[in-house]
């Protein structure tokens, strides 16, 4: 009795069969893979007949089924789709009874494992379990893409990371990180800045760079400081500083034209300072409109106040009249209706300037003295006369000629009237002249003369007179009509 391992070889335990001459063994067959009492059936042939001789034989089975684990040191990438290798070098009469795979799972950590269970069998004993333990690698690192990778900030604006700043990012991947320490929203148009955004999986990191390009599209603003600006004519345009305020970050004055300012316009005209704002990349220009006003009255110094005129005198306004005016004033008119020189010494009379700038009046008064320093003149009217002797003296009329203005006879002095000087003595009438502050004194010099003949106006007692012969002749006398005679 032969007792062969199932699937065995028969061949290794065969006792064989003894064969007549000229006969050969042509073949053994026998199933190795039954259990129990098996045939084994030896082929004999000599050429001509074929004998099938038979030998019983006890086929066991007593080993489990074996073989192996095909790519025993799989691998799994994180995230991966599992590839089943299966079992190989399976025994005879081994088979695949089964693969447990639900333990298969792709989102494991890295370096976390799971088993894959094959279940072999070979319908006689008992099963024998192999296990495939995997691990989950992640060797791969994270992927993803930038949002909006072509991203702007306008200059000075607030710089708001898109929301996910990374897309596209591969499965187990996660932003772990944003480096926003480059951002710097006052670069100059045209400059960049990085965003750094760190990528991970637990295992590798991968890095990501936004660069974001800084643009510069919004004009400078900014707000006049005192709009409503008035300049006093004539004044000295002083420009605020600042000229322009709340200036938006990044703009500033990149120049001021002046080229308009003009003090001389008249009052309510305007004129434009022109403020060019600047950032660099753009301009905004803004323009003041200052009042010109005029509310300052003219102003000026009368030339020569202290003026004195000569009584009678001719007034002569000084030229000019006032002086020291100010700019854009000037004299609109002067009224000489006051002026009388015929005033008293001591008097006064006022003329009065009006002073414009088209705008406003200043009244400016001359006061002007009348003084009298001049002493009364005049001519002694008929200044040879002569008074015959004992004649009654006549002062002519007027005694004074040609007296100048204001002057007047103020008194005679007869007190030296003497006709009854001898011819050629002379005696004096003197005139005071006065005009109410001075007084001249004029002579008259007046010559007695005697051009008269004495004459007879009669006889005292009878004439023809008579008397007696031898009688002494008595003169009675004459009366003369003359005085002085005799």
């Amino acid at each position: 009795n032969y007792t062969m391992e199932r699937n065995g070889v028969w061949a290794d335990i065969d006792p064989g069969v003894t064969l007549d001459a000229g006969s050969e063994l042509v073949a053994v067959n026998v199933d190795n893979t039954a259990v129990g009492v098996v045939t084994v059936q030896y082929v004999v042939s000599d050429g001509t007949f074929t004998t099938y001789t038979p030998r019983n034989i006890f086929i066991v089975d007593t080993t489990p089924p074996t073989g192996s684990i095909a790519n025993q040191t799989y691998q799994l990438e994180r995230f991966g789709i599992y590839t089943e290798y299966g079992v190989e070098n399976l025994d005879a009469g081994t088979y695949l009874a089964g693969t447990d795979t639900s333990n298969v799972d792709n989102t494991l950590a890295h370096g976390s494992t799971f088993d894959v269970v094959y279940d072999l069998a070979d319908d006689s004993q008992s099963n024998t379990t192999l296990i495939r333990t995997v691990t989950v690698v992640d060797t791969t690192p994270p992927t993803g893409s930038i949002n909006n990778p072509s991203l702007t900030l306008e200059r000075f604006d607030v710089y708001s990371d898109p929301v996910p700043g990374v897309i596209n990012l591969d499965q187990g991947s996660y932003i772990a990180g944003v480096d926003l320490s480059n951002v710097d929203n006052t670069l100059s148009a045209g400059s960049t800045f990085d965003v750094i955004y760190d990528l991970g999986d637990e295992v590798n990191n991968t890095y990501l760079t936004r660069t974001v390009t800084i643009v510069d599209t919004t004009p400078p603003t900014g707000t006049i400081n005192n709009p409503s600006f008035t300049l006093e004519r004539f004044g000295v345009y002083n420009d605020p500083v600042p000229g322009v305020i709340n200036l938006d970050q990044g703009s500033y004055i990149a120049g001021v034209d002046f080229t308009n300012v003009d003090n001389t316009l008249p009052h309510n005209s305007t004129f434009d300072v022109i403020y060019d704002l600047g950032d660099g990349v753009n301009n905004t220009y803004l323009t003041r409109t200052v009042t010109v006003v005029d509310t300052t009255s003219p102003s000026g110094a009368v030339n020569n106040p202290s003026f004195t005129l000569e009584r009678f005198g001719v007034y002569n306004d000084p030229v000019p009249g006032v002086i020291n005016l100010d700019q854009g004033s000037y004299i609109a008119g002067v009224d000489l209706s006051n002026v009388d020189n015929t005033l008293a010494h001591g008097s006064t009379f006022d003329i009065i300037y009006d002073l414009g700038d088209d705008v406003s009046n200043t009244t400016l008064i001359r006061t002007v003295t009348v003084v009298d320093t001049t002493s009364p003149s005049g001519t002694v009217n008929n200044p040879s006369l002569t008074l015959e002797r004992f004649d009654v003296y006549s002062d002519p009329v007027p005694g004074v000629i040609n007296l100048d203005q204001g002057s007047y006879i103020a008194g005679i002095d007869l007190s030296n009237v003497d006709n009854t000087l001898s011819a050629g003595s002379t005696f004096d009438v003197i005139y005071d002249l006065g005009d109410g502050v001075n007084n001249t004194y004029l002579t008259r010099t007046v010559t007695i003369i005697d051009t008269t003949e004495p004459q007879l106006t009669s006889f005292i007692g009878y004439n023809p007179h008579y008397t007696t012969l031898g009688t002494p002749y008595e003169e009675n006398g004459i009366i003369l009509n003359e005085e002085g005679s005799y």
